[in-house]
């Protein structure tokens, strides 16, 4: 999938302001702005209920932003211009809607497609996340965070929003999608092998002349994966439109290589010695946006 050409990033900055240095390294390319959205608070703030924790944690929010900003200023700019953006309250869920809504009325007539204006939701309280998540919605906005379980190269992941921006996929292509979810995927023998006996999996011959596999407990089986033949096999050779739809929405992933269990005894007469080998021909695979795409009750383009 082509790069996305991010130029405007809207992130909040808080106690833990590493995502945004995060964004940056992986994503940040292209950047042109990043609007640091702060409090000037000296304390967590208060819960729902207006009351604080006994065991709040004295910090000036306002220094530590001012902190954070002096020093991606020395590192991004000029390439970068970072601009700070003070909000009131952490638990007015309109406020920060309306600061966003702000910044891409400002941004968007220069800046008109989606994916050029991106917010990171890894910073801020529950009810901002709440705020953001609305504002990624309403104002069209490609939306990632920060998974701090993955290596640094890899950390800044993309929320998928594609399935509630009106972007339905076409029967086709949701037909291929709950083809691959319902598909099941064994290592088993190559096809010039699968003669010889292997331990949990016969291959039977049906009516039509084809050969079916048939396999115990014993096999691994992995759900939601298909070989490109057999996906071929069962909707024929018009799939290449649905599965670019698929794999850009990221429903979908392509694996350009998968294995197979290859004979490699010296004789005919041997008892079979089988090693895994890869075979360079590509399997497709449902993601986990896929699962939930596949299962959601709505109309299709025809």
């Amino acid at each position: 999938m082509a790069e996305k050409k991010i130029k405007i990033l809207i992130s909040l900055i808080g106690k833990h302001p590493d995502h945004v240095d995060h964004f940056i390294m992986e994503k940040g390319r292209y950047l042109k702005k990043a609007y640091l959205l702060h409090t000037c608070d000296s304390a967590a703030p208060p819960n729902r209920r207006g009351i604080l924790s006994k065991k709040t944690e004295t910090i000036d929010y306002g220094e530590l932003a001012k902190k954070t900003i002096k020093t991606l200023k020395k590192q991004y700019s000029p390439r970068i211009k970072i601009i700070p953006q003070v909000y009131e309250n952490a638990h007015d869920i309109h406020e920060l809607q309306h600061i966003i809504q702000k910044i891409v009325n400002t941004e968007r007539e220069k800046f008109p497609q989606q994916e050029q204006i991106a917010i990171d939701i890894s910073g801020g309280t529950n009810i901002a996340a709440a705020a953001q998540m609305m504002s990624i919605y309403k104002f069209r906005l490609d939306a990632y965070y920060d998974d701090s379980t993955k290596e640094i190269g890899e950390r800044i992941q993309k929320i998928n929003t594609n399935l509630n921006l009106g972007r339905d996929l076409g029967v086709p292509a949701l037909n291929i999608l709950k083809i691959i979810q319902d598909s099941e995927f064994i290592i088993q023998p190559a096809k010039s092998d699968r003669h010889r006996p292997f331990p949990g999996i016969t291959y039977i011959k049906i009516k039509d002349g084809s050969v079916r596999c048939k396999y115990d407990e014993s096999v691994s089986v992995i759900k939601g994966q298909m070989t490109n033949a057999e996906l071929k096999d069962k909707v024929g050779t018009k799939s290449e439109s649905p599965l670019k739809l698929l794999l850009d929405s990221n429903f979908i992933e392509k694996i350009p290589a998968y294995e197979v269990y290859r004979d490699v005894s010296l004789h005919k007469n041997d008892e079979p010695k089988w090693e895994k080998r890869p075979i360079n021909l590509p399997s497709w695979r449902i993601t986990q946006d896929g699962v939930i795409a596949a299962n959601t009750q709505r109309e299709t383009r025809t």
